[in-house]
């Protein structure tokens, strides 16, 4: 599987030719110096640009002239044009020019690898020390969840763990915890960063990240539950393991 790319292209010329050629090009024309070659998951592979570029621009002569020394259509994809638009070439001739969807394109063409990989939203817990799903379910306001929902509310030995499907629920830890009067845990798992709100009666009183910034300077711990990693919390509040 070829490497994904990390930014996000302004536009891309897609064309069935190998990617050996498509380098070839760009070590020879100044115009592409900014731009790079990413290979695609099938016949297409693509030179990719991030800086802005117009509609009919040079790149169609580019486009053209591809098109003419090699078989099948040369595509032209503006994904930073307002309307998005598409273009594209076949035997030295414009076959398409029109107000497009230039990633729904990409895909057919097996060019996912132009865009960089999608970040898993964070997931959020609370925990909520010595109260009941049902006490946790009457401070959201909500009936208490059925099995298979998309809201969760599980007891543990420590208290009530929540979660929910789609969505965080450690935005809520404040306001739980000032209306059950208890110490709550608002804890966001994410891909590159993690951290926990303690609050009680409503109020924040410590706070833990991984890495660590300038926001929780003012009520940082070391350690939450007794443990000191984001793996080892996690485990401490009886998160489920991620997919």
């Amino acid at each position: 599987m070829p490497p994904v790319a990390t930014r996000m292209p302004t536009w891309a010329l897609a064309a069935p030719v190998a990617p050996g050629l498509l380098r070839r090009i760009l070590n020879e024309d100044e115009d592409y110096a900014d731009s790079k070659v990413v290979e695609g998951t099938g016949r297409y592979h693509a030179i990719a640009g991030s800086d802005p570029v117009p509609i009919h621009g040079a790149e169609e002569e580019l486009a053209a002239r591809i098109s003419r020394s090699h078989s099948g259509e040369v595509w032209l994809l503006y994904f930073d044009a307002d309307p998005l638009w598409v273009v594209a070439f076949e035997n030295g001739e414009k076959t398409v020019d029109r107000e497009d969807d230039p990633f729904a394109v990409a895909a057919e063409l097996r060019l996912s690898t132009l865009f960089p990989p999608k970040k898993a939203e964070p997931r959020g817990f609370i925990l909520v020390e010595g109260a009941s799903p049902e006490d946790v379910a009457r401070a959201l306001r909500v009936p208490v969840p059925e099995p298979g929902g998309r809201l969760h509310l599980e007891a543990t030995p420590k208290g009530t763990l929540g979660w929910t499907d789609g969505a965080t629920l450690d935005v809520r830890a404040a306001e739980i915890s000032k209306k059950l009067l208890r110490k709550v845990y608002g804890v966001s798992d994410g891909d590159s960063s993690f951290h926990v709100r303690v609050f009680e009666s409503g109020e924040e009183t410590a706070c833990f990240e991984d890495p660590t910034s300038s926001w929780s300077d003012d009520c940082r711990v070391d350690e939450i539950l007794g443990e000191t990693t984001p793996e080892q919390i996690l485990r401490a509040i009886g998160a489920p393991p991620r997919h």
